[in-house]
């Protein structure tokens, strides 16, 4: 079991968030770190064990589980003592085999079966491999029509984890490419206002802007897409397959950071043997600290650095080197 939670900064100014009172802040907080949390989100809390650990007796904790409930942060069960955090999968999924294995297991001591086929709902939505997270599990015959079917999980693991990050990558390029698509219409649909409202005394040549405009946008989606692409397959190749949350940070960082620059510090942090999203995120926020954010600048720095550091190195060799010339001298005045 995890001897700590992560928990995202973002948490204080999400929209849900910010309508919540503090004491459900706290409750949210508490359920989402207590002691008894699971990989899978969902796990036996009772009563009596939150009223010991937040402090609270029974009537508040009631009240506030259901308001949390009502606006959709959690469900709560208190016929079986079970909480589901509804969108813990989706920050906190790990696409590892042991993660799998394990979220497997768990599942198989859930008591509430109506947990179990929302969080397969939850899991198909994300594109997470429920065939092998879900696998051998009665309650999600209710969903699919049939119990999938239980296989050795040192044989699929492999397979699982290479379809989910192949369906992974097809996602959210697609997603790379309709945000693209979306933004730019916006952007052209602005210019065009503007030009046409400076220009309105001139009669522009309708065939030409309009094959100009179809040949820009092929291209800058192309090329948007493309690089992004680039930049989700090194992750992918170089660290692990990639997960929502990193896809989304990663594609934060992109507004900052030329997205081949990144690219550079994925390759950096791999050949550190520091295969993780915040190894990653400690170089670019180093280099964006220093104002580099592209990958000239990236290229010249490193460059610089190793010069620096060969420098250093030569000197610190020369500081330990023995006078020879001094030492056979004295030698020779002993004599």
């Amino acid at each position: 079991m995890a001897t700590f939670r992560k928990f995202y900064i973002k948490f204080w100014i999400e929209e849900k968030v910010l309508e919540l009172t503090p004491a459900e802040k706290f409750m949210y907080i508490f359920l989402r770190t207590s002691t008894e949390t699971s990989q899978c989100g969902v796990y036996k809390m009772p009563e009596k064990l939150m009223c010991l650990e937040t402090g609270y007796d029974s009537e508040t904790i009631y009240k506030l589980t259901d308001s949390l409930e009502k606006k959709g942060f959690i469900k709560f069960s208190r016929k079986t003592s079970e909480i589901m955090i509804l969108d813990w999968v989706k920050k906190n999924f790990v696409n590892s085999p042991n993660t799998i294995k394990c979220m497997n297991k768990e599942l198989r001591e859930i008591e509430n079966k109506d947990f179990i086929i929302s969080l397969y709902e939850i899991c198909e939505n994300l594109g997470y491999p429920v065939n092998y997270i879900f696998s051998g599990i009665q309650a999600t015959a209710e969903k699919c029509g049939k119990i999938l079917k239980e296989e050795p999980y040192e044989a699929t693991a492999k397979t699982a984890l290479d379809t989910y990050s192949k369906n992974a990558l097809d996602t959210y390029s697609k997603i790379a490419t309709e945000d693209f698509e979306k933004n730019f219409t916006e952007s052209s649909n602005e210019n065009s206002r503007e030009n046409s409202s400076e220009n309105s005394s001139e009669k522009p040549n309708e065939n030409f802007e309009e094959n100009s405009f179809e040949h820009l946008t092929e291209t800058s989606i192309q090329s948007d897409n493309t690089e992004f692409k680039e930049l989700i397959n090194v992750f992918s190749n170089n660290i692990h397959p990639i997960t929502s949350i990193e896809y989304e940070r990663l594609k934060d960082w992109c507004s900052d950071i030329e997205p081949s620059a990144i690219i550079i510090a994925i390759k950096e942090a791999a050949s550190h043997s520091a295969r993780n999203i915040s190894y990653i995120n400690s170089i670019l926020n180093n280099w964006l600290s220093m104002g580099i954010n592209t990958k000239k600048q990236v290229e010249e720095y490193m460059k610089n650095w190793k010069s620096t550091k060969s420098k250093d190195k030569a000197s610190k060799i020369d500081s330990n080197k023995i006078d020879v010339t001094k030492f056979n001298a004295d030698v020779y005045r002993e004599f």
